[in-house]
């Protein structure tokens, strides 16, 4: 007489064994596949967001400073500062008052005559107003050389986004001293 063998074992215990060590690797392939798929979705996300931020880079190539901000709030977030500029020096965080650091930009380096304007004119109150009805806006001015020897500057401020709670604005600061240079001596002021 022969002896039969069984591939599985007649003792219940061990069906329950195999049974419980066969769900744990269906399991365990279930979680290998989602794991899989979030991580090409990370992978796009990240990949996004390195092609929007080349963009933002080629498109602030131009400025030496540009900041998101919520015109609501006064809350803003840094774009983009170049080195060897005066708001480089301010060491500026995520999460300061726009108010407040451009006040405090304006005392330390613009000339006494220049300052209430440029407040005036950079307050979240006041872009907010002139936004409403623009899509863009400007203004020149000059401030006490930075360490790149610019002290003519443009700044600014463009629309993104409006509803009832938000008001998004890019606000962006280059140098003009080569356009200052070109313009007669008489203009320069």
């Amino acid at each position: 007489m022969t002896e039969t063998k069984y591939i599985f074992p007649k003792q219940p215990q061990s069906v329950t064994v195999l049974v419980f060590i066969t769900v744990l690797i269906v399991l365990l392939l279930i979680l290998t596949v989602m794991v899989h798929m979030r991580n090409r979705k990370l992978k796009r996300t990240l990949e996004e967001q390195m092609a929007e931020r080349r963009l933002l880079d080629k498109i602030c190539a131009d400025f030496t400073a540009v900041y998101y901000v919520e015109l609501n709030t006064g809350s803003f977030e840094i774009l983009h500062i170049n080195d060897g500029t005066n708001a480089k020096k301010m060491n500026l965080k995520q999460g300061d008052n726009f108010n407040s650091s451009a006040d405090q930009y304006a005392v330390q380096y613009l000339y006494e005559k220049e300052r209430q304007e440029f407040k005036d004119w950079i307050s979240t109150g006041h872009l907010k107003e002139q936004l409403s009805r623009k899509e863009r806006i400007t203004y020149h001015y000059r401030s006490k050389p930075n360490p790149n020897q610019h002290e003519f500057f443009e700044a600014q401020a463009v629309k993104i986004y409006e509803d009832e709670k938000h008001f998004f604005a890019l606000v962006g600061f280059r140098h003009i001293d080569d356009i200052m240079e070109k313009k007669p001596p008489s203009r320069i002021s």
